[in-house]
């Protein structure tokens, strides 16, 4: 199946959506989402002005020369085949005005009825109005009278103007003139002239084609079975997703809610392996409506849980900025608080230099660390290291929740060069270190006062 260039354009639009959100995340600016959007409706605006600037121009060339039947063979090749949907809808429009020009109403009205946004269009209430003059339906010529007396915009003036005496005419029969000269519609001339007294054979609407949709029916057997085991699975992808997540998560043993909240960022891209269940449920919808069964609940639910896994999947972004496993992190603080670490550790820090903080303290983080050494491996300890806190109103909530257990501490100041300081001051900045002998590892804050 060959995708129309307006959809191929509408798919390009969301990839570019898409990709702007993946890059204010990874940047952690959100401004680039938001200006990125700006550019791209300016940009599809000015894209969609030049296509139909194109199509407009052949249009006012064929009306001002006469040549209908070129404009409508023009436009006839040009439907389906524009950008941007506004441009196809302009063509659509326009080719029902040249029908009525070149005296083909019931194509006109054939076009008009089998198209639900022509039936909308404010510009065609005219030509439908003359249309039902001609087959005598008073009930549509009412209607489109309306239509066009309440039409705001001053470019249908004229329309109002010219409506207002045809209806006159029609209500009085009798024959206005001036009707007749000004109309470049061959039909409302038939009109005019039958009033008049002519003889006039109007052209039959009765070979117009209705274009009938048949109802969808149920699904059954195979098609039923497939139906419900692809909403049913679309429907738990995110559990199973979160299922698979819990289980990778739990061979690392987490101890803090930062760390935790890494491991799921590093995970989540598992999201994306369970995406082509509800993509699938979306194609199998699309399947159903090719062979008008009932479709909808399929494209619904797999458009609903493909962009929540989208979503989900996407936040794995997240952990590029924020979190970082890069051991050098440690490397530079053994040599700034002059204290041995064993070589065989993993590490998992939390950059907090970036973006603002919110806290229920006064103190603000720089950096959050989980450190993990080796089962074999054991810290030893000096006069560095102290048994327990004495100032714990002063260090960061989290870190007092969390080392409530922990056997070891220190506190060092950089600017003072200070080991475990009775007070913390303003504009120093200072780590609190925290070891766990169950399970042998440490818990770095680095920090300063708001």
């Amino acid at each position: 199946m060959t995708l129309k260039k307006s959809t191929i354009t509408i798919i390009a639009q969301i990839i570019i959506l898409f990709s702007l959100f993946f890059v204010s995340i990874i940047i952690d600016k959100a401004i680039i989402f938001v200006l990125g959007i700006i550019i791209m409706i300016i940009c599809s605006t000015i894209l969609t002005f030049i296509e139909s600037r194109k199509i407009i121009k052949a249009i006012n060339n064929g009306f001002n020369s006469n040549e209908y039947q070129i404009v409508i063979d023009f436009l006839t090749s040009k439907i389906d085949k524009n950008y941007f949907k506004y441009t196809n809808n302009i063509c659509l429009v326009f080719l029902a005005l040249f029908y009525m020009y070149n005296d083909e109403a019931p194509k006109a009205k054939e076009l008009i009825i089998n198209n639900s946004l022509l039936k909308k269009s404010k510009e065609l209430y005219y030509s439908r109005y003359i249309i039902a003059l001609a087959e005598n339906n008073k009930e549509e010529a009412d209607f489109c009278f309306d239509k066009v007396i309440n039409l705001k915009h001053s470019q249908f003036n004229a329309q109002k103007e010219t409506i207002v005496k045809i209806k006159a005419m029609i209500d009085s029969n009798i024959y206005d003139n001036d009707i007749l000269e000004n109309t470049k519609i061959p039909l409302l001339k038939k009109i005019c002239r039958k009033i008049s007294g002519e003889e006039v054979v109007f052209d039959s609407f009765d070979s117009i084609k209705m274009i009938e949709e048949k109802p969808l029916v149920n699904t059954k057997g195979i098609y039923k079975f497939v139906e419900i085991i692809l909403n049913i699975l679309s429907c738990l992808t995110l559990y199973i997703g979160l299922i698979i997540i819990t289980l990778s998560i739990e061979k690392y043993k987490v101890i803090t809610s930062f760390e935790g909240l890494y491991r799921f960022l590093q995970m989540i891209w598992v999201m994306f392996l369970i995406l082509p269940i509800s993509l699938g449920n979306v194609a199998y919808g699309l399947f159903l409506k090719s062979k008008k069964y009932k479709y909808r609940s399929n494209i619904i639910i797999g458009l609903i849980f493909s962009i929540f896994l989208f979503l989900f999947g996407s936040m794995s972004v997240l952990s590029i900025g924020q979190y970082k496993e890069d051991k050098d992190y440690l490397y530079n603080l053994e040599k700034n608080i002059d204290v041995d670490f064993p070589e065989e550790f993993t590490i998992v820090t939390s950059d907090w230099t970036r973006g603002d903080q919110t806290t229920s303290d006064n103190t603000l983080l720089r950096y959050e660390s989980v450190v993990r050494f080796s089962e074999k491996t054991k810290l030893s300890f000096n006069e560095k290291w102290i048994d327990e806190l004495t100032i714990n109103e002063m260090l960061p909530t989290l870190f007092i929740l969390q080392t409530t257990n922990y056997e070891k501490f220190m506190i060092y100041c950089f600017d003072t060069k200070e080991y475990n300081p009775q007070t913390i001051n303003e504009g120093y900045e200072y780590v609190a270190i925290a070891y766990d002998d169950d399970n042998n590892n440490l818990l770095i804050y680095e920090f300063y006062l708001k």
